[in-house]
């Protein structure tokens, strides 16, 4: 018989890796045609309940949690290994990841300028890119630049908190780790899946390969999380990540950033 504190657990889990998804489906396509007043809304309220469900789930754990199962299991989202020589114990972990963060920055800048820049068949998607950034009421520079600084800086980090400290570190705790890591990345995919499709369509396989791109990163930020027991590395990783994505966008619409 499945204890209840388990079942509040599984139960979270569940919903932590379907929500983004809604969320996507809900400000980025049901609302495409509405006011960028309402989609940035419905974003911002669904953004805050997304990040703060992990720490309310651990609350109720604690408040509900009195056997010892529910104590290892709030022990093992809450670990944080951090010994007194701590930046020289993570220095090789955050160049693993800073590594990787360039690496992706290259593949993408050379994918950009080799293949998409100057190709028709990318029109499309170049032309749903700046509406969209028009859309969403962020086609001036200085309001490009700022979500472009908040998704690089803190968004990044709410995420690797939210998919690899909540998520990944609740499946870890009942999986084995390559279970773990493909599930998570797995889930970490989807709302991209929707994302890419609205610029790609749906019957491109850019939407499926970069998807699956996405997915490779879920799952080595899972790697480098439980390698390292830090957030530090993945979200140092994942900043670079992000701030390629936000340049290259910025070449597709600089002239609309006015």
């Amino acid at each position: 018989m499945i204890q209840p504190h388990r079942s509040v657990g599984r139960a979270a889990l569940l919903v932590a890796m379907v929500f983004p998804t809604l969320l996507t489906l809900a400000y980025f396509v049901l609302l495409a045609g509405h006011s960028a007043w309402l989609q940035q809304s419905v974003y911002a309220v669904g953004k805050t309940i997304q990040f703060t469900f992990p720490a309310l789930v651990v609350a109720l754990l604690r408040v509900r949690g009195t056997s010892s199962g529910c104590r290892a299991m709030i022990a093992g989202l809450v670990s944080w290994r951090r010994p007194p020589n701590w930046l020289r114990a993570q220095a090789p972990m955050l160049v693993v990841g800073a590594g990787f963060g360039l690496l992706v920055l290259a593949a993408m800048f050379g994918l950009y300028h080799l293949m998409w820049k100057a190709n028709p068949a990318f029109a499309d998607a170049t032309e749903s890119i700046r509406g969209k950034i028009i859309a969403l009421g962020i086609g001036r520079l200085w309001m490009y630049a700022s979500v472009g600084v908040f998704y690089a800086i803190c968004h990044s980090a709410l995420e690797e908190y939210y998919w690899r400290w909540f998520v990944f570190g609740q499946l870890r705790s009942q999986l084995s780790r390559t279970s773990a890591v493909a599930i998570s990345s797995l889930a970490f995919m989807a709302h991209h899946v929707i994302l890419l499709a609205t610029y790609f369509g749906w019957a491109s396989p850019w939407t499926y390969a970069f998807s699956l791109a996405v997915a490779v990163g879920g799952a080595f930020w899972a790697w480098l999380y439980e390698r390292s027991g830090s957030l530090v590395a993945p979200w140092l990783s994942h900043l670079v990540v992000d701030a390629a994505i936000f340049l290259v966008g910025y070449d597709l619409a600089r002239d609309l950033l006015g």
